[in-house]
This record gives C-alpha cells, sequence and structure tokens, in this order.
C-alpha cells in the first residue's frame, strides 16, 4: 500500500457581518466586510499497490480536514471517498487538487 497526498489551500470569501441602517422608508445597506480565510483540505488516499482502483480509500485526516471545513460527517466520507477511488486521480496529485477545489466551489462547506 502507498499513500498519495496533496496539501490543498483554498482561500474562500466568507462573510463576517452585514450592517443594515435605517434610512426614510426602506433600509440601505451599508458596506459588508469581507474576511478571506484560508481553508486548508489535506487530501490524502491510501491507495493499492496496482493502479487500478480496488480498495483504495480515504485516509482520516482527509475527512477530518473536510468536517474541520464545515461538511457534516456523511458528507465528508462521501466526497473523500468520491476523490479518493476516481480512477483518473491515482498518482495524479495535481488532478486531486483540481477535483477538490471544483468540489469546494460547487459544492461549498458550511461554516
Amino acid at each position: 500500500m502507498k499513500t498519495l497526498t496533496a496539501a490543498l489551500t483554498v482561500a474562500a470569501l466568507l462573510p463576517a457581518s452585514a450592517a443594515f441602517a435605517h434610512q426614510g422608508h426602506g433600509y440601505k445597506v451599508r458596506h459588508a466586510t469581507q474576511q478571506v480565510q484560508p481553508l486548508k483540505v489535506r487530501v490524502s488516499c491510501q491507495r493499492f499497490f496496482s493502479d487500478e482502483v480496488i480498495w483504495d480509500r480515504p485516509n482520516g485526516v482527509f475527512v477530518d480536514d473536510l468536517r474541520a471545513a464545515g461538511y457534516n460527517p456523511s458528507d465528508s466520507q462521501s466526497i473523500a471517498t468520491s476523490v479518493c477511488r476516481d480512477e483518473r486521480l491515482v498518482d495524479n496529485p495535481e488532478g486531486l487538487g483540481d477535483k477538490m477545489r471544483e468540489i469546494l466551489a460547487s459544492n461549498p462547506p458550511r461554516r
């Protein structure tokens, strides 16, 4: 068995707050401040000796990082498993990073 790990850091814009001020008959939105908080997900998969996906599975650190990012336990396990079992990503650290960025963009974690 071998372990393939790709560290991935993604900056996500998370709103700090939105301020509203009463003005006349309505409400006017003040400029909401945005904070950039880096999000680090270590994509780590336990690989079998072959290039075929046989017993491949995510390592605990991958699932834990997804949970820390804001995914619930079942979504974390599901995402990590699907990434690690994708045959196109075997021995492809750049592909692992690209796939994880795609997942984070299309299905962002809830914080």
